[in-house]
């Protein structure tokens, strides 16, 4: 499989996310919260929008993390795997993943506080929040060999 081709596949598997993730924060979950509000609307109807308006808000670092990994698979598909700035865009991913994990935690602890047990938010929450920790992980670890690679690859072409 060539470059090119890699790059084309990483960005379907990209926009195949990015159409998942925006099901989920503008459809899915939306729903779940009527759910909760039909089950019990007399202590729960002051929560729908704070809820959706908590969803939405954490598309944004989700949306910039799909930006930063097109631009790295675009390098890619530029046969400029390993470079400084797929490094740097990387780090930002992890940072990103971090910043969503602190925020869905905050949002747990947030419904926890005011009693709220209802299994499938919870259940999502705690979903997001591995996913967020595992994309954060794996960029974090791919931006230091990245790094690695650059600098050997650089190196190298200073003694060719």
């Amino acid at each position: 499989m060539g470059h090119k081709e890699l790059s084309r596949w990483l960005k379907a598997l990209l926009v195949l996310t990015a159409v998942i993730g925006l099901f989920l924060a503008f459809v899915l979950m939306p729903n779940v919260a009527r759910t909760l509000l039909e089950e019990d609307r007399m202590h729960y109807a002051h929560l729908e929008l704070p809820f959706e308006i908590f969803v939405w808000a954490s598309v944004v670092p989700f949306l910039a993390m799909l930006f930063l990994a097109w631009q790295v698979f675009d390098q890619i598909g530029k046969d400029n795997s390993f470079c400084e700035e797929n490094a740097n865009k990387l780090k930002t991913i992890s940072i990103l993943g971090v910043v969503e994990v602190v925020y869905y935690f905050g949002g747990l602890v947030a419904l926890m506080f005011i009693d709220i047990f209802y299994a499938p938010i919870i259940i999502t929450i705690a979903i997001v929040i591995f996913f967020a920790f595992a994309i954060s992980v794996i960029a974090a670890a791919l931006s230091h060999l990245v790094l690695k690679a650059w600098i050997i690859k650089s190196e190298n072409d200073l003694t060719v």
